[in-house]
């Protein structure tokens, strides 16, 4: 009896250990993902330049007009830590993968998710949720270019 335990036990650890792998494979994806997303739209500056609000350098964050400490790795980890946030804050975890990578990216930028998204994914309006993502492309009251690629690469992704 206790061989037919051991045994069952065993073939449950084998068939369950792929599983947990490939579901913290999936996490390294999305931050990876999220983070080539961001670096994409973002930019890297070594120096701080005033973007219309507040001065910025690296991977766009905050800084001061004379910050000089910031390098690409510091910029990195950064923003690495500002994903890992924004997926806690919003619990973006239950969604599909290029979803999160969407909304990752656009909550980076604005600060916070599209306005209702959480019910246009739960009653499956999707068209409507990256029609919403779309809307969002100005600064103040002008329309940006920059900012309508960004828009359409991040619906495009789910």
């Amino acid at each position: 009896m206790f061989i037919w335990v051991v045994s069952l036990l065993i073939i449950i650890w084998l068939i369950r250990t792929p599983i947990v792998e490939t579901n913290a494979l999936q996490e390294v994806d999305v931050e990876t993902k999220s983070f080539e997303t961001i670096a994409k739209f973002e930019g890297y500056s070594s120096t701080p330049y005033f973007d219309g609000k507040h001065w910025s350098c690296g991977y766009w964050m905050k800084c001061s007009e004379t910050t000089i400490w910031i390098t690409k790795e510091k910029s990195e980890w950064y923003v690495r830590q500002r994903i890992w946030f924004i997926r806690d804050r919003f619990d973006l975890y239950k969604y599909d993968d290029n979803l999160e990578v969407a909304l990752i990216s656009f909550t980076y930028n604005l600060g916070h998710p599209p306005e209702g998204y959480e019910w246009f994914i739960k009653h499956w309006y999707i068209n409507a949720l990256k029609n919403r993502i779309r809307q969002y492309v100005y600064a103040g009251d002008k329309k940006l270019r920059w900012l309508e690629k960004r828009r359409l690469y991040e619906t495009q992704l789910f």
